[in-house]
Formats: C-alpha cells, sequence, structure tokens
C-alpha cells in the first residue's frame, strides 16, 4: 500500500489522489431506464446525452432527501454512483418504482476500482477539457479507465473508474503515475471549507432540497414531474425556507456534531459537521440554522455552554 502523502496544501496548491472505496455503483439498462430515473430524481436525466452526467437528489414524496447521486450517462446503460451507507436503502426504493418499465439495476461495485483526482492537474490531460457532469473513456498509461468530473467536495475533481480485471494492483499503478495520495481526512476539511453537504450528515430525510444551497447543482426548475417536485416547487414559489446550511465559526472550544444552537436561550439550529481549518488556522464548522438568524456575523451560543459563542459565516469560507 502506497504510504499517505498527507499535507493539506497538496489539495489547495497542488493535487493528490484519495480513495472512493467509499462509494456504491449501480448500473441500469433497459429502454426506459433514463424516463424511468428522470421521474424519480430532482435533475434532468432524460435531457442527457451520452458522455454526459449530472448531480441529484431522490426525494420522499414529502419532498425530503432520500439519498444523492451522481448520474452517468452511456450508450447502452447508465451509472448511479451513491454513497455506500445508504445504498441499500435506494437500491430498495428504486426498485419499488419498477413497474411495467423494461429497466434492470445491478450493483457492479466489485468490479470497478475508484479514486478521485483531486486538485490542479496536469497528470490527467483529459481533465482540463471536462466540465461538471461530463466524463470520458481514456486510457492511462496503458489502462482504459472512465474520467468523470464530479468537483464532489467543492474543489475540481475527477472520478476515475478502471475496471478491475484491467487493474490487478491498483496503488502500485497510481504510484508509477507519480500522484501523491492524500487521506479522507484532508478532503473532509476541505469540503467543509467549502461548504459542500454530505451524506448522512447534512443531506438526510429531515432536509429539504432547497435548504441544502445546492439547488443550482442538483435541480431542474424545467423538467416534468417528478417524486416529491410538490414540495420544492411550492418553496420556491413562496420563497418558504425554514432554515438554511451555513459554515459556522466555532473558536477554540471543541464543539460537536448535533450540538444544538441557540439565541437568546431559544433553540434555531444544530452543528452538522466540525473540521479544523488548515485555511483560517481555527475550528470551523457546517450547520443548519433557522432563516431568520443565517445572516454572516450573527452570533449563537451552543447549548449545554452558555458562554461558547459561535458566528455564523458564509459559505465557502474565505481567508
Amino acid at each position: 500500500m502506497v504510504k499517505l502523502m498527507d499535507p493539506y496544501e497538496r489539495l489547495r496548491n497542488g493535487a493528490g489522489v484519495v480513495s472512493r472505496s467509499d462509494r456504491r455503483l449501480l448500473q441500469v439498462t433497459g429502454r426506459d431506464r433514463a424516463g424511468w430515473l428522470h421521474n424519480l430524481l430532482t435533475n434532468d436525466v432524460k435531457g442527457l446525452h451520452p458522455g454526459q452526467g449530472c448531480y441529484a437528489f431522490a426525494l420522499n414524496i414529502k419532498g425530503r432527501i432520500l439519498f444523492d447521486a451522481q448520474v452517468l450517462i452511456m450508450e447502452e446503460h447508465l451509472w448511479l454512483d451513491l454513497d455506500q451507507r445508504w445504498a441499500d436503502a435506494a437500491l430498495q426504493h428504486l426498485t419499488k418504482y419498477i413497474i411495467m418499465e423494461d429497466v434492470v439495476i445491478r450493483d457492479i461495485t466489485a468490479d470497478i476500482q475508484r479514486y478521485a483526482a483531486i486538485g490542479q492537474w496536469t497528470g490527467v490531460s483529459d481533465r482540463s477539457a471536462l466540465e461538471g457532469g461530463q466524463h470520458t473513456e481514456v486510457n492511462l498509461g496503458t489502462r482504459p479507465v472512465r474520467l468523470y468530473r464530479s468537483d464532489y467536495c467543492g474543489w475540481p475533481t475527477v472520478e476515475i473508474f478502471s475496471p478491475v480485471e484491467n487493474s490487478p494492483n491498483q496503488d502500485e499503478w497510481i504510484e508509477r503515475m507519480g500522484w501523491p495520495w492524500i487521506s479522507a481526512e484532508s478532503v473532509e476539511i476541505l469540503r467543509v471549507e467549502q461548504g459542500m453537504p454530505w451524506p448522512l450528515t447534512e443531506l438526510n430525510d429531515q432536509v429539504l432540497p432547497a435548504e441544502t444551497g445546492q439547488l443550482h447543482r442538483a435541480v431542474s426548475f424545467k423538467k416534468g414531474c417528478y417524486l416529491g417536485q410538490e414540495v420544492v416547487e411550492r418553496m420556491r414559489a413562496h420563497s418558504a425556507v425554514a432554515r438554511h446550511l451555513v459554515g459556522l465559526h466555532l473558536g477554540s472550544v471543541n464543539v460537536v456534531p448535533g450540538t444544538e444552537l441557540l439565541l437568546d436561550g431559544q433553540a434555531v439550529g444544530r452543528v452538522t459537521s466540525v473540521a479544523d481549518s488548515v485555511m483560517l488556522g481555527k475550528k470551523i464548522g457546517l450547520g443548519y440554522v433557522k432563516s431568520a438568524v443565517a445572516v454572516p456575523g450573527t452570533i449563537l451560543n451552543c447549548a449545554g455552554a452558555i458562554s461558547h459563542q459561535v458566528a455564523v459565516a458564509a459559505l465557502p469560507f474565505t481567508p
């Protein structure tokens, strides 16, 4: 196994590779696959062509987030790329809506090795030509791989999908390409600094799409009906968002995810993620707070430690 090289500056000022073994990959075939998935996700799937993709939410009938996913369109099939922790529930949800459609879902996670190249890449010649959501098949060295521009942590990122049968020693291959390894912990710091919501922390079935700050990435307001659409459209029409995902300057005290946030003794939100920011040199976090207090500079208190104050910050964080 290649030893991790973990200076945070590799992500900010250079590039590195991180494992994406935390993901599951579902392959969907059948002539109805695009239309069927289009009706279940918040983004436009039917309008995509091979080589294109999108980020989207799947919602329940109350408009709350069941899972998020990347969708990649190929000639004969499509891929659904999602966090492994809710993949089983997602597969059950999707299967429930195959009624008479010609759709077949197969889990191909074990067939594909996954990596992400994060940062300002010069080693992947096709990266600069890929815009968000686009993907292409290329040869890296002698290995055929698929590159997908996801920017999943809020920083330039290309996902690398490599068939296992062509890649028996992936770690050695990465090393020979001269790409340094970066730990998931460094990526976590970067994604909190960038204000990117994460599965099961900022994204779960208690959260509405409009609260996440990701409508521009995840929701098409030009497509037809989909599960949960009425709630999404109603919130947009009335500008009725009860809370927002915000940044939090946490000071020097150790605040843990789940900590309740107070204003004048009343609960107004909750911390969801925390990180020791290298860019800012202090502790920061993400959290959902009521819209009335989601204003940068607003001072809130932590439940259980009233003397400890945190400040609301705009996202992404800036030096």
